[in-house]
């Protein structure tokens, strides 16, 4: 597409053959706020000089628009009589750099223009001056006439003026003079004042950080700002700031710790990757660990913005219920607010590096623990371990506490009141004589099995950790039921045999025994133990068969020995068969019937 020029200079020519007063150039920009907009110069022709010229309107149109400069639209427009003849070129641009590019064309020379008084978007004021003007925007015109002929008008600059320079930001007059040499320059405030600074972070039981800073502006001059130039600084830290023009904020969102990473190791040259630490171990609903730390300096950051706040009001959640052990916590200036959520709410100087250190260490308390065995008839084994554990930074739950014993026992019962659970946790064994159903927690062994008398044998380690996982100087009662049947007659802990034991039996008083025995329901046994040491339990069974069942077996041997014994008698005294043959006639028929009865 054809460029073309909206010049008037053509009229010098005329002025030199018709003796008039000239004609007055003028030119006229107008700059938007993010430094776009549109030059146009001007100038008046009448038809009568023209005329006197020997050329025509038509012609002067196809002698500019066969020189013009690509960069620019030339017009032609006449007035209501037809007699008075406007010309006008023009020229849009995107911004100054586009503007500077477009004179360069017209003029052959480079343009030194500048907007901005500083490299940052929002510290800077429009700050406009260029050294060329209006003058050197015509030249390209006076040369197309001299080489056509009118050479005259470059010696009479009498024969035209430069006009007004007019000068327009944001529909307001804001330049106006006039002449050759003019050097046209304007200054609007525009610098986005920063009031106010907040830092927002959270860290949660889970393990997830987010980090939020929201930077409140002067709603005045914050309509001016250059969208495409803020986010385009903004994105060399973060692609996670959000801009609201109604608001005048900048909000930067960082919901994860590697974007928080991120953004600090831009914002900060000092950062490394120690400077933000966070751990959370609680795998358990037993102990808690928990360390975070941050230090870092955003000097770098907000030296971007024109700042009018000397601090950062900065607001810290941290996972709630947790007594801190060691908790530092740097710039303790009391924050302008608080902020629902947020437990610690303090302020910093800007310019200052932010520190922070928070540590705890902790485990549950445990008390009341009682260990029941309750060994009845057939070997049938209840293994009950009730505890009670006191609340520790919010970390225990029913539903934590079940999850957590889910396999570690058959059965779980959890009561809780307002600071404690107590846990009740039943293991159930069955031993038929041959092998042990759960042989991995309880060892049931026969030592010996005679017609008159059987041995038996049970040892398991019990350990409380395998059910409370701490170190602990709680007390744990020991409590065995074993039913008469079983026979008990030796219960060993720990090497000593607590059937021979007495209350009190040792020296360091840290263990006590009590022993009952009741014929009908058995051997009632407790122990307090003053540690959760690991604990060896043997017990020994010692039944006695009954003898009855070998007296009837004994009493039919003689019987049928004393038949055999009278019958072989009556054979040796009786020559005739028939004894034999009645002795050999009832086997047949004792064993017809046992044949009879296996097949019924």
């Amino acid at each position: 597409m054809k460029k073309k020029l909206l010049l008037l200079t053509v009229f010098f020519c005329m002025l030199l053959f018709t003796a008039c007063k000239g004609t007055t150039i003028t030119s006229t920009t107008k700059f938007n706020q993010d430094g776009s907009g549109i030059r146009t110069v001007s100038a008046v022709l009448s038809k009568k000089d023209v005329k006197k010229m020997n050329l025509s309107f038509e012609q002067l149109d196809k002698l500019l628009e066969g020189v013009a400069p690509e960069a620019v639209n030339l017009s032609r427009t006449m007035d209501d009589n037809n007699k008075d003849a406007t010309y006008e070129f023009s020229f849009a641009f995107s911004d100054i750099a586009d503007y500077n590019q477009k004179i360069q064309e017209i003029t052959a020379e480079s343009h030194d223009a500048t907007w901005y008084s500083d490299s940052s978007i929002f510290k800077s004021d429009i700050n406009f001056s260029e050294t060329q003007c209006t003058y050197d925007l015509v030249k390209w015109a006076f040369k197309a006439l001299e080489k056509a002929g009118y050479s005259g008008a470059f010696d009479s600059l009498d024969l035209y003026e430069i006009g007004n320079n007019n000068i327009y930001y944001n529909n307001k007059l804001v330049y106006q003079e006039s002449g050759e040499n003019d050097s046209p320059s304007f200054q609007i405030p525009n610098a986005q004042l920063l009031k106010k600074i907040s830092a927002y972070s959270k860290y949660d039981r889970n393990g997830k950080l987010s980090k939020q800073f929201v930077l409140e502006f002067n709603k005045k001059n914050f309509s001016k700002l250059n969208m495409n130039m803020a986010k385009s600084l903004l994105s060399q830290y973060s692609s996670e700031f959000n801009i609201d023009k109604k608001k005048a904020t900048i909000t930067l969102n960082l919901d994860s710790e590697e974007k928080i990473r991120d953004f600090l190791s831009k914002a900060d040259d000092s950062y490394q990757a120690d400077n933000l630490k966070y751990q959370m171990e609680d795998s358990t609903p037993f102990v808690l660990h928990f360390a975070f730390m941050e230090n870092y300096n955003l000097s770098k950051f907000f030296n971007n913005f024109a700042i009018d706040t000397e601090y950062i009001n900065n607001y810290l959640a941290l996972p709630e219920n947790i007594d801190y052990e060691d908790r530092i916590y740097y710039e303790p200036n009391e924050a302008d607010e608080t902020q629902k959520g947020y437990q610690y709410a303090s302020k910093y100087r800007v310019t200052d590096t932010y520190k922070t250190n928070f540590t705890a260490n902790h485990q549950v308390s445990v008390s009341d623990i009682h260990v029941l065995y309750e060994m009845k008839k057939g070997y049938h084994l209840a293994l009950k371990t009730t505890f009670t554990l006191y609340q520790m930074d919010g970390n225990l739950s029913i539903d934590r506490l079940k999850a957590y014993y889910q396999k570690k026992a058959d059965d779980i019962e959890v009561e809780s009141t307002k600071d404690a659970y107590t846990v009740t946790l039943t293991n159930l064994y069955v031993w038929n004589g041959k092998k042990d159903t759960k042989s991995e927690l309880s060892h049931f062994v026969r030592k010996k099995n005679t017609l008159l008398r059987k041995e038996d044998e049970y040892r398991s380690v019990y350990q409380l950790k395998d059910y409370i996982p701490i170190d602990s100087n709680a007390k744990i009662e020991y409590e065995f039921n074993i039913a008469t049947s079983l026979g008990l007659k030796k219960l060993v802990y720990n090497g000593k045999n607590l059937l021979q034991d007495s209350e009190g039996s040792n020296s360091d008083n840290k263990k006590s025994v009590s022993v009952e025995y009741h014929e009908a329901e058995g051997y009632r046994i407790k122990l307090t133990e003053g540690n959760l040491t690991k604990s060896n339990i043997k017990m020994e069974f010692v039944t006695t068969k009954p003898i009855i069942p070998y007296i009837v077996v004994l009493f039919i041997l003689i019987v049928i020995v004393t038949v055999i014994v009278i019958s072989m008698k009556d054979l040796r005294n009786n020559e005739d068969s028939t004894v034999l043959d009645n002795w050999i006639t009832r086997v047949k028929n004792i064993i017809q019937r046992l044949r009879k009865e296996k097949e019924n």
